[in-house]
Parts: structure tokens; sequence; C-alpha cells
């Protein structure tokens, strides 16, 4: 058996805002890891709770690292997190959400057998409500295997990748950069997208050791016009991106995927953009009609949906 000192330290970071009712659980959830090399750091991120978040932070003493700072957003709590982190490993965790307890040590050691250090792992994710129960609803992680940089990209037009899903380097950090702090809905989806433009590759394990929690509070449940707001700021720059460096495939997958979740603006630029490069062929352009017309109706099916399962407003809501 390693001794600790010779096990990589991951540092699982916890960014929060106003987090008293889920903070407890995902702080233990964290401290019950069976992977002996770990910091937790946890950055309060100005709550505003006359205290609440804050004693419970602190109540752990020196089994957590505690940061406070005024509110900026959780890109700007990350920055601080990975700022002050000394592990080799970075892992998110959401306040409201939790961890299995092998999810770091499994990830670990599928990152060191490859001994591949421009690759980030990947577990699949299972909901849960706010009592911490299962839901019947699938995150959609794709297959197990090793995934290289274009293919983890046109995965991300399938399904976006869970933040606490995934195990990154700190290296990758510090090549891409942290994330943006101008975006408070869309920061990890576009910081995984950096990171996958930088050449890094996706090592998936499709076993849970990740939980997400449902519930009414969560930003992208409230705020769904500032997260089209900041898709349709982004994806220009992204959509450049990916024709300078020939991504075309995943240029084309993301069109579809932009008409098929109705954000417009975006969807014609990259249409544009496509066809100046010689880069639309005509299945293509079916498809993104059919996907179109189905945009136009899938917010209503989707908050039906969601209301109706979980009691809650769906992501796709507009209100």
């Amino acid at each position: 058996m390693k001794k600790v000192e010779e096990l990589p330290k991951v540092s699982i970071v916890i960014p929060v805002y106003n987090g008293s009712d889920y903070l407890d659980k995902a702080i233990q959830s964290a401290l019950n890891q069976t992977y002996q090399n770990v910091e937790i750091i946890v950055v309060n991120d100005g709550s505003n709770d006359g205290g609440k978040t804050a004693g419970i932070a602190k109540s752990y003493g020196d089994k957590i690292r505690y940061i406070e700072k005024e509110n900026g957003g959780v890109s700007s709590a990350l920055n601080l997190g990975i700022e002050a982190m000394t592990g080799e490993y970075f892992s998110w965790l959401s306040h409201d959400d939790e961890y299995r307890d092998e999810k770091i040590e499994k990830q670990v050691d599928a990152l060191r057998a490859f001994k591949n250090d421009r690759m980030i792992a990947l577990c699949d994710t299972e909901f849960i409500d706010e009592d911490s129960r299962v839901l019947d609803k699938p995150w959609g992680t794709p297959k197990s295997g090793v995934y290289n940089n274009e293919q983890a990209l046109l995965l991300m037009n399938k399904k976006s990748l869970s933040g606490i899903s995934l195990l990154i380097p700190k290296t990758a950090f510090l090549e891409c950069g942290g994330f943006d702090t101008t975006l408070r809905f869309t920061q990890d989806a576009d910081m995984w997208k950096r990171i996958f433009l930088n050449g890094y590759s996706l090592l998936v394990d499709r076993t849970i050791y990740a939980r997400s929690r449902l519930h009414g509070k969560q930003q992208t449940n409230t705020h769904r016009e500032r997260f089209r707001e900041e898709s349709d700021r982004t994806i220009p720059a992204y959509c450049d991106k990916l024709c300078e460096k020939g991504l075309y495939s995943v240029a084309q997958a993301l069109l579809l995927k932009l008409y098929r979740t109705d954000l417009i603006h975006s969807a014609k630029y990259v249409e544009t953009k496509l066809m100046e490069r010689g880069q639309l062929p005509l299945t293509v352009r079916l498809k993104a009609k059919g996907n179109q017309a189905y945009g136009i109706i899938r917010p209503m099916i989707r908050q039906t949906y969601y209301r109706l399962k979980f009691g809650i407003e769906s992501k796709d809501s507009k209100g």
C-alpha cells in the first residue's frame, strides 16, 4: 500500500454562496473519500445569509481550508480555489452536490494508469433530490473509453459534461487560464472547451461516482435568459477557433445543437461561417432545418416534464 506522501494530492474545491441548506452534505462527502491525499478548500463567495454558510464551514476546523471573499460569482470563487490549491489535480464539488466515497481514488488510479499528463477524467453522475434520494433521470454520460480532443468536443455538442464528475490536472488551468469571470452560467462549458481546444483528451469511466442535486434554487433554473445571453456571446469566438483548427465536424455538430436548443443568433453565425468555409453539406443543412423546428417547441416540452416529474422549473424555461 502506498504511503500518503507518495500519492498525488487532489484539491477538492467547493465554491459556495448562501449554501447552508446543503453545504454540510457536500463537505461530508469530500471528507469521506477513500483516497488519502486530499485537501478540501471551501470558498465562501460573499454569502449574505447572516453567517449560516460561514458557520457550517468553520465548524469543520482544520479538516478543511476555508476562504472568504467578496461576492463575484462562481467563476471567481473557483479561480481563487485553484490559486490556493496545493494539489496536482483539481476536483470541483458544488455546495449542493455530493461525491460517492471512492470518486477521487478511482479517477486518480485511472489517470495514473494511462501515464498521460494531458488527460482529464470523467465519471458518471446520478441525479438526487433535496433529500439525497436518487431520481429516475440519467445524465447521459458517454461510453467508457478514451476520447481525443476532437471527439471530446463532439461529445459536448450532445451532452454537457458535469463539472463535479471531472478530475483535472492543475497544469490545464496554467496552460488555458482560469474560469471566465464575466460568465455566471456557462463558465464550466467554456472552460472545458478551452481545455480540449488546447489538446487535452478525455478518459471516461461510466461508473457513478458523482451526485447532482436537482432543486428549485439552482441558478440555471432561475436565470435561463442570462444563460442564453452568455451562450450567444461566447459561441462566435468558439466557432472561429474550431474553424481555425480545421475542426469542422465539431462546428457542424454545434450548428445542429444550437438550432435544437433554439439559440438562433448563435446558430446563424455558425451557419454563415461554415458556408464561407465551404463546410456546410446538404445533409447538415437539412438536419439543421429539422432541428430548428424542434427547437421552437422544445422548451415547452421540457418545462412540462420537469414540473410534472420533479416539481421544479425546467432549465429550458424562459420565465
